[in-house]
């Protein structure tokens, strides 16, 4: 029943279930034939967001029975429950117990990436970075692009501009109909521009743009590829930027604030005449 009612994400009522089990189970101990329940009701306290009770029955299980089917779930569950607690320090030693355990699985690299996340949920990009490459760097797998797109987000965020964007470009070229393809062409443009690389950013923001409209990062890609061109002083090629954007996008958010630096960056170019033709339009 426990085991139906997990696979339904009835975890509430799954550890209502369970509770006569596990404490028969702790009674009789590793030769109990329910011992593999700790495992079940680690998984649900984690789904339940209750980390430390989590990390308890895990670490209950693994002192009964050090080696068995189960072994590889309940380091698992103890490494995500540990991360969601904070401790990063403990959740990288339980994962490279994980490792040692089930080595090869596909349960290390999907807890590794989950554990990756939850770092990057707090900030934590150090901890993000590391993670995120070594799920990287153990080749294809199904978390393999989302590991890519987050490595090089840890790296943008700890300003690793350089790096940040060779990992966006890489997504970008081995997985251009991925989902994370737009996004990670904006990115490309927003690392090479915060790495002072305007000329290389106007392109890839441009590109980013013909290739991907309609989608929202297009918008910004193409929003960015007319401010980029504007701060490089082609006052001609911006102008045709923010006119084809709004061709793409005729009705945008704030679309007055878009009008009016339109028309600025022709004023202030001494371009009156196109400026007062936007203005007119505004």
């Amino acid at each position: 029943l426990a085991r139906a009612q997990q696979r339904l994400k009835q975890h509430a009522a799954v550890l209502e279930t369970l509770v006569p089990i596990v404490e028969q189970a702790r009674k009789e101990g590793a030769a109990s034939e329910f011992i593999d329940a700790l495992v079940l009701q680690a998984s649900s306290l984690l789904s339940e967001k209750k980390y430390a009770e989590a990390v308890e029955a895990a670490v209950a299980y693994l002192k009964l029975v050090p080696a068995s089917e189960q072994v590889g779930q309940a380091y698992s569950t103890k490494s995500l429950a540990e991360a969601n607690l904070g401790q990063f320090d403990v959740a990288k030693q339980t994962l490279a117990q994980l490792q040692r355990t089930a080595p090869g699985t596909p349960l290390v690299l999907v807890t590794t990436q989950q554990v990756a996340e939850a770092a990057y949920a707090t900030k934590q990009f150090e901890v993000a970075q590391e993670l995120f490459g070594s799920v990287v760097n153990a080749g294809p797998s199904p978390q393999f692009v989302a590991a890519l797109s987050g490595q090089a987000w840890s790296q943008f965020d700890r300003k690793q501009f350089k790096p940040a964007a060779a990992g966006f470009a890489r997504l970008l070229k081995d997985h251009p109909q991925h989902e994370l393809a737009p996004e990670a062409a904006f990115m490309l443009g927003d690392a090479l521009q915060a790495d002072g690389q305007l000329a290389e950013a106007a392109k890839a923001f441009g590109e980013a743009f013909d290739k991907f409209v309609p989608n929202r990062f297009a918008y910004l890609a193409g929003l960015q590829s007319a401010r980029v061109l504007g701060r490089l002083k082609q006052v001609a090629e911006s102008d045709a930027a923010y006119a084809k954007l709004l061709e793409k996008f005729p009705k945008p958010e704030r679309l007055d604030r878009l009008f009016d630096e339109w028309a600025m960056l022709n004023y202030e170019a001494e371009r009156y005449a196109r400026a007062d033709e936007i203005f007119k339009r505004l």
